[in-house]
């Protein structure tokens, strides 16, 4: 019993000393107190002595919140148990008990978490906000449309996590492995291609009827469906350094297709109809080859050349059809009239040109014409790319070429030649001109009137004698009106290879940025996956119906009127009114 007391005694002196003195004083205040001087040598046991109780110094307790989740739980145990039972006697639970208590503590202080205390009151638990969920389709939309690799999506899916639900990687990458037909290598590794040609139009149809069926449009058994087809290589891409590459010049060669129609084969009528057909986010791949252009590589992509022995070596088509591409007859017609104009400025009435005098003048007078036509209207024609070094390209292109045969800028372009050549040089830029438009259209053309004026084209020509037809101004003028016939009378724009001419850029930035750089083949496949899904007519539908949702609520009211030139009307009267 001595001992115990003896213990609490020391307790009790050692929580005193801490404050004023060091471990040293501590033990000979303890032996003071605890021992009594003596004159004998005999020894008497040490009698109990008590002291005033001193005021004890409490250990700091810490703050709940730096405490750890064990003494977290000791400290809130008697709380817990009182709230236990306090339950059990109100017939009520511990949420309501709570809800209630936040309702009555901020209620004067804080409304929002007073309507939320007063809803856990009543409602036993707190409704969670319903968070719109992302289908596959439309997180394939979002991911496509705005170009985001695997990472930006995953950014995105962490970042809107408590806004709007974002389908986890896997699932979209199950479902886009869904909507790929199976790619073969092809061209000893040199590129991929779709082997089996019916999986991909299967792919592409049945797509197409997901996007009727979400217009609530009945499907009939039988259907007819219609695309373009088109070939084209691409220059001045990027060698990536890999094992094994097998690319060894900058080209890309490229075929794709674009869906053009879906109809009811029996009743002829058009379920589907693709209103932008020259638009590159329709066009979808079917071969991709790292190859130059060549006549093998013609044979391999499209099996129906052949080889015309003793008239040529270049493949030709056994169908031996004409075709019209429009974007470069925009192109090489601005080349074309830029050559008429620089011959009228020289006063070199031939076509071709024999001595260094006369060429240099025709050279002189037209880098003088392009100035001009650069100073006031800015275009800038007919010179060298250096972007483009590799094929000899120029700085024109398709839509500098619609600027350059507008009817705003014509008077300029009239301006640049003599007073005796501007009556025939106007009259050819405008014939040639309402050409283009009706051929690049998609209207029902009236063939009588539109052969009309492509006599009237031909009689101009024929008076200036010395001024000769290209080959792309020949297929335009002798074979549009014909091809127009073999299309049912339908204008040739829905036809044009502009969407082919386009993806070459895209297939340069994806190439880059957008796909794997550690296989040639991979490299292709990530580039030929982003086309075909980006394609794909369900993500389309869902891209365009988010636009045309912007579109309606940015409507304004006004309506302006515009008023028709003198092409605008000649145009209207080749048009077949509906």
């Amino acid at each position: 019993m001595s001992a115990k007391v003896e213990q609490d005694s020391d307790f009790q002196l050692l929580a005193v000393s801490e404050s004023s003195t060091n471990l040293k004083a501590r033990n000979r205040s303890l032996t003071s107190v605890t021992t009594s001087p003596s004159s004998t040598s005999s020894y008497s046991p040490p009698l109990p002595t008590f002291t005033a109780p001193l005021s004890p110094l409490a250990k700091r307790q810490r703050n709940f919140s730096e405490v750890s989740s064990r003494q977290k739980r000791r400290r809130l145990c008697d709380l817990n148990s009182e709230l236990d039972e306090f339950v059990l006697a109100n017939n009520l639970t511990i949420n309501q008990v709570i809800g209630y208590l936040l309702y009555q503590r901020n209620y004067n202080i804080n409304k929002y978490l007073a309507n939320l205390g007063h809803q856990l009151y009543e409602d036993k638990c707190i409704q969670n906000p319903s968070l719109q969920n992302l289908d596959l389709d439309e997180a394939l939309a979002l991911k496509y449309h705005l170009n985001l690799s695997r990472t930006d999506m995953d950014f995105v899916k962490w970042f809107s996590n408590d806004y709007i639900n974002v389908p986890n990687r896997q699932y979209i990458k199950n479902h886009t492995d869904d909507l790929i037909p199976y790619l073969t290598s092809c061209r000893n590794g040199k590129g991929i291609y779709v082997k089996d040609r019916r999986q991909s139009i299967q792919l592409t149809i049945q797509r197409l009827i997901d996007v009727l069926h979400s217009k609530h449009i009945n499907v009939p058994n039988h259907l007819s469906y219609r695309e373009k087809t088109g070939h084209d290589g691409a220059g001045s891409m990027s060698i990536y350094r890999a094992t094994e590459n097998p690319m060894s010049d900058p080209n890309i060669f490229c075929k794709m297709f674009v869906p053009l129609a879906l109809k009811d084969e029996k009743s002829d009528e058009i379920l589907w109809q693709n209103e932008s057909p020259n638009s590159t986010f329709y066009t979808r791949p079917l071969l991709l080859v790292a190859e130059k252009e060549n006549h093998e590589l013609f044979r391999f992509c499209k099996n129906d050349y052949d080889t015309r022995t003793g008239v040529t070596s270049k493949p030709l088509s056994i169908n031996d059809q004409h075709f019209i591409t429009i974007t470069h007859q925009y192109i090489n017609g601005t080349s074309w009239i830029l050559k008429i104009m620089s011959h009228m400025r020289a006063n070199i009435l031939s076509w071709i040109i024999h001595g260094k005098d006369k060429q240099n003048r025709i050279s002189k007078e037209k880098k003088a014409m392009l100035t001009i036509i650069q100073d006031k209207i800015g275009l800038r024609l007919d010179q060298c790319d250096s972007t483009s070094s590799t094929t000899g390209g120029t700085s024109t292109t398709g839509g500098q070429g619609r600027k350059f045969f507008s009817y705003e800028v014509r008077d300029i372009l009239v301006s640049c030649v003599p007073l005796r050549h501007r009556t025939t040089l106007q009259k050819l830029i405008q014939l040639y001109s309402i050409i283009l438009r009706v051929v690049s259209s998609t209207q029902s053309i009236n063939i009588l009137k539109f052969n009309e004026l492509i006599m009237n084209f031909k009689k101009l020509l024929s008076n200036e004698k010395w001024i000769d037809y290209t080959m792309t101004v020949h297929s335009l003028i002798f074979h549009s009106c014909e091809l127009t016939q073999r299309n049912h009378g339908v204008a040739l724009g829905e036809l044009s290879e502009e969407a082919l001419e386009s993806c070459k850029k895209d297939i340069r930035n994806f190439r880059e940025f957008l796909s794997r750089k550690c296989g040639h083949i991979m490299n292709l496949t990530d580039v030929f996956n982003r086309f075909f899904i980006r394609s794909d007519p369900v993500i389309r539908k869902i891209i365009i119906d988010t636009f045309t949702k912007r579109q309606i609520h940015s409507q304004t009211s006004t309506a302006t009127s515009t008023t028709l030139n003198e092409d605008d009307q000649i145009l209207l009267t080749l048009f077949l009114q509906k």
